[in-house]
């Protein structure tokens, strides 16, 4: 596999990844807007779904220096990778890699996680035109949104948050998916320019109320001139918290 050595957070991480000729998902600013929209903190574990090669998960453990993530691949060529950009990150030690299908959830022995997140495959080739076929992340027919939630969902404790990335023209798609027990949900769209919003954050709670869903306002990813915005570039460059939360009456 050919490799480029591609920075994150303004280089304060640099990480090895597919190059783009090569067949699988490189990261870009989705990685980096997940894991600022996780709710974590110190002493915390979160578990990813999908981590490739880690992009988000050294996102978020750079922002929350004493959390624990627990990733699950299934490609063993992009764990390894991850596995060696925590390394070269200092990093290791806070970072669990397991090599297997999220969907199936091979985790018999790990505990209850406190925060779940994931970036899922989404583009379906029957359903969409993808212009960067190697760097998208391509949705097997057989394994539905739902899939991947469930068995995740089920590691959640009480109170603890899902968070994931998602095409905000199928938003009713990832609400349907959410499972049972799980509710207050958060939706922040991720405008590429006023009005206009292509992903969204979604967050839910473990034992939130499933008939409350609240469409925050969204975050405006670039000026007029094409340049982040000021709060963009404190998420992006500098690596700072992205609220995606309801506020209780």
């Amino acid at each position: 596999m050919n490799l480029t050595h591609n920075g994150l957070l303004d280089n304060r991480l640099k990480l090895w990844q597919p190059c783009r000729a090569s067949h699988g998902y490189r990261f870009n600013s989705d990685s980096v807007l997940l894991a600022a929209g996780v709710a974590a903190q110190d002493g915390q574990l979160v578990l990813e779904l999908g981590c490739g090669v880690g992009a988000a998960a050294l996102c978020l453990l750079h922002r929350v220096p004493q959390a624990q993530l627990l990733g699950i691949e299934i490609d063993p060529s992009l764990a390894q990778l991850a596995a060696r950009n925590a390394l070269e990150n200092q990093m290791a030690a806070r970072f669990q890699l397991i090599v297997g299908d999220a969907t199936t959830l091979p985790l018999p022995h790990q505990p209850m996680v406190d925060h779940v997140m994931l970036n899922p495959p989404y583009y379906d080739p029957k359903r969409e035109r993808v212009g960067r076929a190697p760097q998208a992340r391509f949705q097997p027919t057989d394994q539905p949104l739902a899939s991947w939630l469930e068995p995740a969902v089920a590691r959640l404790k009480q109170g603890g948050t899902l968070t994931m990335i998602y095409p905000s023209n199928r938003l009713d798609e990832a609400v349907a998916a959410i499972p049972a027990g799980i509710g207050d949900i958060a939706i922040l769209p991720l405008l590429s320019r006023p009005g206009e919003s292509k992903r969204l954050l979604l967050r839910a709670v473990a034992g939130g109320d499933p008939q409350r869903l609240t469409h925050l306002p969204g975050l405006l990813l670039h000026d007029a001139d094409g340049r982040f915005t000021t709060q963009a570039e404190g998420v992006l460059r500098h690596g700072k918290t992205l609220n995606v939360s309801l506020s209780r009456p």
